[in-house]
């Protein structure tokens, strides 16, 4: 009886696969969804077509899944660097951008009793695309002389501090080539009576001041350091004054470290550095003694040395009467900037000449 009930079953069976009929599905029991579950956790790194895949995927779903731990903030500038804001777009750096822009650098001490009408002409007359003025005076002088530098139709635009004493050097640049990035200023001076013979018994507060500054044209990025060191403290051989007294060479040293910090600033970015101003040194005779308190031996462990170095010095021509002491420094390494040609220019009723140097700066 059992045999017999079985066939008309397997009948019906086989006539439904005959007409096609789909098959009896089975839903998987647990056993077999863990082992689902499993296969998927093991799958490891997407291959080739799943990259397609992922890169096809909306950006904005991502963003949303990764919430604020993917969210990149920009870097808090150090505590001492004073980020000036810029409303300008920066500069296009696409395929057609130039590889490098020519420009020129300039240092000036204009001499603190030289008429603001006298320094603002010399300054136009210069006309560097990038300026260290050193020795402006007075305050309400100098505000004076940067304010008409730097008048709506101008073509500076300048970073002018007034504390420290920072306000007598101020750093100029072209607006129309350079956008400022970020800029600042390190007191490495107190004021200090000092009664050695030297020029001035008086030594008054001092400052380095640096900006950080980006081409318009290419989009490379260099700092500039600007400094009116110490006087007296050289001698006839080009080493120490012997009658400098130790708190004078001091105050030397204190500024140079002051210069070598930002030097290490712009090294730790990878960008060159111009380093500006009036150093109270002769280049002749310091690129001869080497002394390694002064810019030559100092500099050069930085791999930074002057225009007087890199194009040559003149024959008997000087900056302050027949001494070279006043010059525009840059780095050696990383390789991006190619010094041109110098020139030595007019004093512009200062005591001093003003020092240019044109260079190239690759981006």
């Amino acid at each position: 009886m059992p045999a017999r009930s079985a066939l008309p079953h397997l009948s019906v069976l086989l006539l439904l696969l005959a007409c096609g009929a789909p098959p009896l599905q089975h839903s998987p029991g647990p056993e077999a969804e863990a082992l689902v579950e499993a296969d998927e956790d093991t799958l490891g790194d997407a291959g080739a077509d799943d990259l397609d895949i992922l890169e096809d995927e909306d950006p904005g779903d991502a963003l949303e899944d990764v919430g604020d731990a993917g969210v990149i903030e920009p870097e808090d500038p150090p505590e001492d660097e004073e980020v000036e804001p810029d409303d300008d777009l920066p500069p296009d750096t696409g395929p057609q951008t130039p590889a490098w822009s020519a420009f020129s650098v300039a240092s000036w001490n204009a001499n603190y009793n030289n008429p603001v009408s006298a320094v603002v002409a010399h300054v136009r007359t210069i006309d560097a695309d990038v300026i260290g003025l050193q020795e402006l005076g007075k305050k309400q002088d100098a505000r004076r002389i940067v304010d008409q530098l730097t008048c709506a139709t101008c073509a500076w635009r300048a970073f002018h501090p007034q504390a420290d004493n920072a306000h007598a050097c101020p750093i100029l640049w072209k607006k129309e080539q350079f956008r400022l990035l970020a800029s600042g200023h390190q007191r490495v001076n107190e004021r200090t009576i000092i009664h050695d013979g030297g020029s001035r018994s008086e030594m008054l507060v001092k400052s380095t001041v640096w900006v950080k500054l980006e081409s318009r044209v290419t989009g490379a990025r260099f700092f500039v350091s600007n400094n009116h060191l110490v006087a007296s403290v050289e001698g006839a051989n080009g080493h120490p004054r012997a009658s400098a007294s130790p708190a004078r060479l001091a105050l030397y040293r204190q500024h140079m470290d002051g210069i070598v910090s930002t030097i290490e600033r712009a090294k730790r970015q990878k960008l060159p550095i111009f380093v500006t101003g009036d150093f109270n040194v002769d280049f002749r005779k310091d690129r001869v003694t080497r002394t390694p308190m002064f810019p030559s031996a100092r500099f050069a462990a930085h791999d930074v040395f002057a225009n007087w170095k890199y194009l040559g010095a003149p024959a008997g021509a000087g900056t302050h009467h027949a001494r070279l002491i006043d010059s525009v420094h840059v780095t050696r390494a990383p390789a991006k900037v190619r010094p041109m040609k110098h020139a030595i220019l007019g004093k512009g009723g200062s005591d001093h000449s003003a020092v240019r140097m044109r260079v190239r700066l690759y981006r």
